[in-house]
């Protein structure tokens, strides 16, 4: 407030000038002249406004987006006030916003581990930062470091809860650390603040068909791809939910809808040709999963699947090398080891086109979906089988042997045709009951 030539600061260190005398400022008068500052205070309290809350931010984008400027705040005030005076810590700031800027152009140039270095030493700090948080998190998370990702995540989506892209990095970091009941939760606390989010949607439908969930999957896949129909990944794992429970029309067409949408995924051509190859066009197939490959040379499931089929071509030559590169990048691959095995002995196939089943059958939905699930909890399906099948096969653990897909009636049949070694069927509906597959090889 400037008044009579004097001038007045409101701040948590008040200062008070003559201007007439230091037009400069430099002299604060504040001690000697209390009595004019207070009158002088009082006057501008009838200026100010009612304290309206502040707004939380409502894109990740533009806290993105002021994140590469530098800027290190972001999220809520919560707490009583310090009293300090932020004159008093520009030094600190300015050596922050420097901080920020220099982890940014780190993370863009994929310098993670530097990132993360000083990332850290930010969050550190003695200010709550959604951007510091966030970006922490995210580095650590595309380093590999599920685990080490969830507390910067957790902070973020504390500092700003409308925040999707956070609330869906939070139960990445979850999933990939092997806490999935955990990412669901976060899931549905995200979708509270953003019930109609198709990243969130769709995550949850994919962890829940990872669980062997198939309805609850679906329910969640089909509303995120009404929010937004141009997602390919949605459209993936729809093709794999379909044909997964035998259903190939609609498996096709989602397949379809991904390739047309993403051409040049490599995700997108896998699930096309195992689309193809549950309708039994497996030269069709290889050459998606080959189209994969040129798109990215160590797609694992594109390297598995192109080698199963060379390997019912009877070619386990060519077999061999596409097994050994996936075990190279990713040695727990389920059935990878065994099918390296086949190959390298040269052992044909015991039936041309056949696969090794195993089956659950029983009359009751509800004990059909307690096996998908237990089995992708990790209980040994033979086990499942033979507690819970009512199948003749149940005392040798649900064992079918090895079957040509094409002798049994559909659904199995389709969904047989689309199984990969180790995995197991959703719940398939027949006229005597209900049905759960496990391809082993």
């Amino acid at each position: 407030m400037r008044a009579e030539g004097w001038k007045y600061v409101d701040a948590p260190h008040a200062e008070l000038y003559r201007l007439a005398d230091d037009p400069a400022e430099t002299r604060n008068l504040l001690g000697t002249r209390s009595q004019l500052a207070s009158a002088m205070r009082a006057r501008l309290a009838r200026y100010e406004p009612p304290r309206a809350p502040v707004a939380r931010p409502t894109a990740t984008e533009a806290a993105e987006r002021l994140a590469a400027l530098g800027y290190v705040g972001g999220g809520l005030f919560t707490g009583s006030p310090s009293g300090a005076d932020p004159k008093d810590r520009l030094a600190e700031f300015e050596a922050n916003e420097r901080q920020m800027r220099e982890a940014l152009r780190l993370y863009r140039a994929r310098e993670l581990d530097a990132a993360i270095r000083v990332l850290t030493r930010l969050d550190r700090g003695s200010s709550a930062s959604f951007n510091v948080a966030y970006y922490l998190g995210r580095s650590q998370l595309e380093r590999g470091h599920a685990a080490e990702a969830v507390p910067p995540l957790e902070k973020a989506v504390s500092l700003a809860p409308s925040s999707a892209v956070a609330w869906a990095l939070l139960a990445r970091a979850y999933a990939g650390s092997s806490r999935a009941a955990q990412a669901l939760a976060t899931l549905d606390r995200g979708l509270h603040e953003a019930p109609d989010n198709a990243e969130l949607l769709a995550l949850r439908g994919r962890i829940l068909l990872e669980q062997g969930d198939a309805a609850a999957a679906r329910t969640a896949l089909e509303k995120a791809r009404s929010v937004d129909p141009r997602d390919p990944r949605v459209h993936v794992d729809l093709a794999n939910l379909y044909r997964g429970s035998g259903d190939l029309v609609h498996a096709r067409a989602e397949a379809q809808d991904a390739l047309r949408l993403d051409p040049r995924s490599a995700a997108v051509q896998v699930a096309w040709g195992l689309v193809l190859g549950a309708m039994g066009r497996e030269p069709e197939a290889a050459e998606a999963f080959r189209a994969a490959l040129r798109l990215e040379p160590a797609q694992a499931d594109a390297l598995f699947y192109l080698a199963s089929v060379e390997l019912r071509a009877g070619r386990p030559a060519q077999a061999a090398p596409l097994l050994e590169r996936l075990l190279r990048t990713a040695p727990a691959y389920p059935g990878g080891q065994e099918a390296l095995a086949l190959a390298r002995s040269g052992a044909p196939r015991p039936s041309p086109g056949g696969v090794a089943l195993r089956i659950i059958r029983v009359h009751d939905r509800a004990r059909a979906e307690a096996a998908v699930r237990r089995a992708a909890a990790g209980e040994d399906f033979a086990g499942l089988a033979h507690e819970l099948s009512e199948d003749a096969s149940a005392a040798r653990g649900g064992d079918l042997g090895i079957v040509r897909p094409a002798d049994l009636a559909e659904p199995l049949r389709s969904a047989a045709a689309g199984l990969g070694p180790g995995r197991v069927s959703a719940v398939l509906e027949t006229p005597d009951g209900f049905v759960v597959l496990k391809r082993e090889r």
